[in-house]
């Protein structure tokens, strides 16, 4: 008798670390879960609400520029899930694991990977107190859809390009040729099937192809910030390397080499070209990976 419950006893510890092994070793889906992007309340860009406010939910804007003595924010995220939802989530992966000892992983581990969030990016312009007057949705797909979709309807901004990857640039690659004036130009209009027809297509058709254009030198890390002016027929009037966290000169000399490099960029579209000249406020981060 008391060697049969030893033996017992030895089959559920047993059993134990199995489940123990299968959790530890296999708890992919798990964890891919848990670092889900979270959920973003987008209700905060109803008109009236503080910018303030809109930076503490949508987090720091990719660009902000001022445009009619107004400013404007340019956001770029991933709209994620609830702490509800990933709970459950987690949950659900950790009980198949355990039921299926492991192999729900090859289920589970691609299904998380396909459900990473949603890639939004929107315009918000606020007015002479920096409270939200308008927003436009840049992504035309995320405009149409009503979830998580605040009050106030807008129009979405069509844009032709999905930018694979909206946080700011890590190792921007360098542009192999940029001889003459024609290439270049080809360059830039390689990075949009059209031209652009709005200032928010423009903003970002002339970021991508500065961003492209940078040789980063190598081990230089850090953001810098860059302002310059272009005339409506694109090209460039000056350049400024504005206070940035990275004090590098080889990298801020490669941030400028890159945006005269871009230059001259399309004319200007309808909506500024009647301002003559805009002065663009970029902000690129480099990381080592």
């Amino acid at each position: 008798m008391f060697r049969l419950k030893i033996v017992k006893s030895a089959k559920v510890i047993k059993f134990f670390i199995i489940v123990l092994s299968v959790l530890i070793l296999s708890g992919c889906s798990v964890i891919m879960a848990a670092r889900q992007p979270e959920y973003k309340n987008l209700n905060v860009l109803s008109k009236g609400a503080p910018r303030t406010r809109v930076i503490a939910e949508l987090g720091r804007p990719l660009l902000t520029e001022e445009r009619d003595g107004k400013r404007v924010d340019i956001f770029a995220f991933k709209q994620g899930y609830g702490r509800g939802n990933k709970a459950a989530r987690m949950f659900f992966h950790a009980a198949a694991d355990v039921w299926t000892l492991g192999l729900w992983e090859v289920i589970g581990t691609p299904a998380e990977a396909i459900a990473h969030g949603r890639n939004i990016k929107l315009e918000v312009t606020y007015d002479e107190n920096d409270l939200v007057e308008d927003i436009k949705y840049i992504d035309k797909d995320y405009s149409n859809k009503k979830e998580d979709a605040p009050q106030k309807k807008v129009e979405g901004v069509i844009v032709k390009e999905e930018q694979p990857k909206t946080e700011l640039p890590v190792e921007p690659k360098p542009v192999e040729s940029k001889t003459t004036t024609k290439i270049q130009l080809e360059i830039n209009s390689s990075i949009d099937s059209t031209a652009p027809a709005t200032y928010a297509d423009y903003y970002r058709h002339v970021y991508r192809s500065v961003s492209k254009a940078v040789v980063k030198p190598e081990g230089s890390t850090g953001t810098i910030n860059a302002s310059f002016t272009l005339s409506a027929d694109g090209s460039l009037q000056n350049v400024e390397i504005l206070e940035s966290s990275s004090q590098d000169p080889a990298l801020k000399s490669a941030v400028e080499d890159a945006i005269k490099s871009s230059a001259p960029f399309p004319a200007f579209p309808d909506d500024i070209k009647a301002e003559g000249t805009k002065k663009f406020t970029i902000t690129l981060e480099f990381r080592n990976r």
